[in-house]
């Protein structure tokens, strides 16, 4: 049996997604690396979890769920400037097609938040693939509104959160959903 780790008055956070239905989506090899991951986070080895979700990453370029276990185990190791790295060049660039944004004083590209497959609804029951998508989306931009606010990006971390709600409230006037009392 492994030892249980000393938590000394830490508040312990579970990772992400628990190996469940969340992973049945997933390719079977991604699904064994989910799960292992979560097993080294829960167990809180940190390094152990990031050194997987880097080969996951390295052997599923295109899988969101890999990226974003990636920048999760970054920010659980300490590291919340590496995880928004990886957010920003390979989440929001990959799926908008360009590296997003302006360049900040860093040299790394800011947030556009375009990309977001917008208003994706499940059956109801939560077992769409778009649904998880989506859900892993809203994971990732929080966590990344997380690491901006710790890097004291404060207008970043605000623009990552509302974004998606202002897009969808603008498409919703536009389409004349967004009418109360008939005043746009």
């Amino acid at each position: 049996p492994l030892p249980t780790p000393a938590h000394h008055g830490q508040q312990h956070q579970h990772p992400p997604r628990p190996h469940d239905a969340a992973t049945a989506s997933l390719p079977p090899s991604e699904a064994v690396y989910t799960a292992l991951i979560q097993t080294y986070l829960n167990l809180l080895c940190h390094d152990n979890a990031t050194f997987l979700a880097e080969r996951c990453a390295a052997s599923f370029p295109d899988s969101e769920n890999a990226i974003y276990l990636l920048a999760y185990c970054y920010y659980r190791n300490g590291s919340p400037k590496s995880a928004r790295n990886v957010l920003l060049t390979r989440w929001v660039g990959r799926l908008d097609g360009s590296a997003a944004g302006a360049s900040n004083s860093d040299g790394v590209k800011t947030v556009d938040g375009r990309g977001d497959d917008d208003d994706v609804i499940g059956d109801g029951n939560g077992n769409s693939d778009h649904a998880e998508e989506e859900r892993t989306r809203s994971s990732a931009r929080y966590l990344l509104a997380k690491c901006c606010y710790d890097l004291h990006l404060y207008g970043e971390a605000e623009e990552t959160l509302l974004r998606k709600c202002r897009e969808s409230f603008a498409r919703a006037v536009i389409d004349g959903e967004g009418v109360v009392d008939g005043v746009k």
